[in-house]
């Protein structure tokens, strides 16, 4: 039954999301800053463990919004993909890590929390499911952070992931690990902004309309745009890392995803300003997107439809009475004989008046008949056969 609801819901959902506007187009601001660098990672194709489903492509989207919306050189942006393991994510944040400006980190793929410690992780294309191995080619949060702000800059990290130790499909990472994040892992740096797509114990899900991550797809409509004017209904041509956030959790709302609700720490979200100058207005999330989330929430039985009505008995007018049948024309009177009155047997000649007759000689009525003989006779005086009738 499960399944049934799962499979019902992303088809409904998947109906609703095809109206939504593409984010993988790029949105030209002609914004320019020049000091920024980023490291983006999507590994959408695992070696070992199950795959997630978008995150290339969640990769190559928010990739085009540091570039042409952000404005961050592409020479100091890297993309990484598939085969991204954890030295490739490493040196890579090594380089990035040098820049004086902001380091933006986008990762897609999957996260879990160490089995020894409970910090969050993020996981190299080459980690497997073997729960003593795991961590081993994981890379810690703290690691993160702290390579990407080596240089002395600001970082933002932005991870379409979670720590539940689960894919974006629910399938187990590790069969049989017990992954949890304490409260103490989500540790707020004041040049550290941490925004994820889900709480410690949340599943990050896709959405199938736009072949995106949930997250990744309105954060980046929030970056685009959409969550300009999210507190004051003020659209200033700039959106902060508060008003993003904010966005994104009503968006999830208006799709009825209430399984995953994006985490922002920060020190102060309200002067973290993401995006600027040329920005685009995003659809009508409420009116467009009442539809039912991917997940396995519980979900009302839908109403029986009602029976049809009844149709409406034939009114039947009353027939007309047939017409009387015309009167029969009375036949010719018919000839006996040469002799006229009496006849030698004693009967008077008549003619059929009053008798019914039917072909030759058949009479039937009130009389004799004239040859005895050569008539049937049924009934009184019902002749059938050679003859004439007579009288009495």
């Amino acid at each position: 039954m499960g399944s049934f609801i799962t499979l019902t819901l992303a088809a409904c959902l998947s109906a609703n999301a095809a109206e939504l506007p593409s984010v993988d187009q790029p949105l030209k601001t002609g914004a320019k800053a020049p000091k920024d660098a980023a490291v983006v990672i999507g590994i959408e194709t695992y070696t070992h463990i199950a795959d997630v489903p978008y995150a290339a492509s969640d990769a190559a989207a928010f990739y085009k919004f540091l570039v042409y919306t952000r404005g961050v050189p592409s020479s100091n942006v890297r993309l990484l993909d598939k085969g991204a393991n954890k030295e490739m994510i490493l040196d890579a944040l090594d380089a990035a890590g040098k820049a004086s400006g902001t380091v933006w980190v986008y990762f897609a793929g999957h996260g879990a929390a160490s089995p020894s410690s409970g910090e969050r992780m993020i996981l190299g294309d080459d980690t497997r499911s073997n729960a003593s191995t795991f961590e081993a080619r994981a890379v810690k949060m703290s690691e993160v952070r702290k390579r990407a702000t080596a240089g002395g800059g600001d970082a933002v990290l932005i991870f379409d992931t979670c720590y539940s130790g689960k894919g974006r499909g629910g399938t187990d990472l590790a069969p049989g690990s017990r992954f949890a994040v304490p409260s103490y892992a989500v540790a707020k740096k004041a040049d550290v902004l941490e925004w994820t797509a889900a709480g410690p114990d949340e599943l990050s899900g896709p959405l199938e309309g736009v072949a995106h991550g949930a997250f990744t797809y309105l954060a980046l409509g929030a970056l685009r745009g959409w969550a300009d004017g999210q507190l004051d209904d003020k659209r200033d041509g700039k959106v902060t890392a508060e008003e993003a956030n904010l966005y994104v959790a009503e968006a999830l709302s208006a799709l009825q995803v209430h399984t995953q609700r994006p985490v922002l720490a920060a020190s102060d979200a309200s002067r973290v300003l993401m995006s600027s100058d040329k920005l685009e207005r995003g659809p009508e999330l409420v009116a467009k997107l009442a539809a039912p989330s991917t997940t396995t929430a519980a979900v009302a039985e839908p109403a029986p439809a009602p029976r049809p009505a009844p149709a409406p008995e034939p009114k039947w007018a009353p027939e007309p009475e047939p017409a009387p049948a015309p009167r029969p024309t009375p036949a010719p009177e018919p000839d006996w004989g040469d002799d006229e009155g009496d006849t030698d047997d004693g009967y008077q000649e008549v003619s059929s008046k009053g008798h019914d007759c039917k072909g030759e000689n058949d009479c039937k009525g009130q009389g004799g008949c004239a040859v005895e003989g050569q008539h049937a006779c049924k009934g009184q005086n019902e002749c059938m056969g050679k003859g004439g009738c007579k009288t009495n």
